[in-house]
């Protein structure tokens, strides 16, 4: 994540009534990194740009589904967060889309846009807690390279000149 405040958020969703609905209450949440597609097509073209999360309908009416586009942003872009919205109640397409690597599931109702809210915090949070371990184990690595130049420098002076020590 390039920057956890700010995440790059793909909205792709095929209905653009739901689509512009979407990212204006995005929007209003504070999110500012927006980008939209109308099928999983348009998604994938720009999936090089390492979405931190992906709004992804489940329902999606062009060549490939969002189970699809699941499996293959996962396959290309493995650290994105996938979060499926459906209009559908059916426990096999959440278990579907769990295993294929979806975050979390939301299903399409007054509370969706709450609980997409509160969804992106907690990825956002992990997010910035993945970051915070990675700066520390680069400085671990940082002071355990000074600690043997250190030692390195300190036996290369004590034998080629004894008598300082």
């Amino acid at each position: 994540m390039k920057n956890p405040r700010n995440p790059l958020i793909f909205i792709v969703e095929d209905d653009i009534a739901y689509l512009t609905l979407t990212k204006n209450e995005l929007e209003n949440l504070g999110y500012k990194n927006l980008k939209t597609f109308s099928s999983g097509e348009e998604c994938m073209k720009s999936i090089n740009l390492k979405p931190d999360i992906v709004l992804l309908d489940y329902a999606l009416s062009n060549e490939m589904n969002g189970l699809e586009v699941l499996k293959r942003i996962k396959k290309q872009s493995h650290e994105t967060q996938v979060i499926m919205l459906t209009a559908y109640d059916k426990l096999e397409i959440a278990i579907d889309s769990i295993k294929s690597g979806a975050y979390d599931y939301v299903l399409k109702s007054e509370t969706t846009y709450e609980r997409i809210a509160n969804l992106f915090r907690k990825i956002i949070r992990q997010n910035e807690l993945s970051l915070a371990n990675k700066q520390l184990e680069l400085g671990k690595k940082i002071v355990l390279i000074i600690l043997l130049v250190l030692i390195i420098a300190t036996t290369l002076i004590y034998y080629f000149f004894p008598g300082i020590f």
